[in-house]
């Protein structure tokens, strides 16, 4: 029996509308096969995928793809501080700096990205994924069942 995405009580079907009575309105019913799966892992991979896909991931793995994001984008930071020095010397130096700066704008909203997610989630954004973060949210997320991990991830 379906289940309001809401409150997690039983709905009714009345034609092709799904209404919940404890929370007194017509809901919409998304067919996925499971609500969020915990990866464990980010890479480059995943930080290349659209928003859209970005938001079927677990919330672990976005704290875990916040911190690559912004580690990526720390590096291209100090590589494009570096090549900044000697922007003015010649072309390729000229040309090195803009590729580093479009890398720095792309991981800056690849960080953007996460951060939104994630604060609609959680509710706030982490000043730092650390480590002791990242394993309370592990623990967290760990113990929970099939039914409650839709309502905490």
């Amino acid at each position: 029996m379906p289940k309001c995405p809401y409150c997690y009580s039983n709905i009714k079907q009345n034609n092709q509308n799904f209404y919940c009575s404890f929370c007194n309105m017509n809901v919409e019913i998304k067919n996925r096969k499971s609500s969020y799966f915990l990866r464990g892992s980010v890479d480059w991979v995943d930080a290349n995928k659209s928003t859209k896909d970005l938001m079927e991931y677990h919330t672990f793995d976005l704290l875990l793809l916040l911190r690559f994001c912004r580690q990526e984008r720390r590096s291209t930071y100090n590589l494009m501080s570096f090549v900044g020095r000697f922007r003015f010397e010649n072309k390729e130096n000229a040309e090195s700096y803009k590729e580093a700066y479009r890398q720095y704008d792309y991981w800056t909203k690849k960080v953007r990205i996460a951060e939104s997610l994630i604060k609609s989630r959680i509710g706030t954004i982490p000043k730092a994924v650390t480590n002791q973060l990242i394993e309370k949210y592990y623990l967290l997320f760990q113990d929970l069942n099939d039914e409650n991990e839709r309502k905490y991830a």
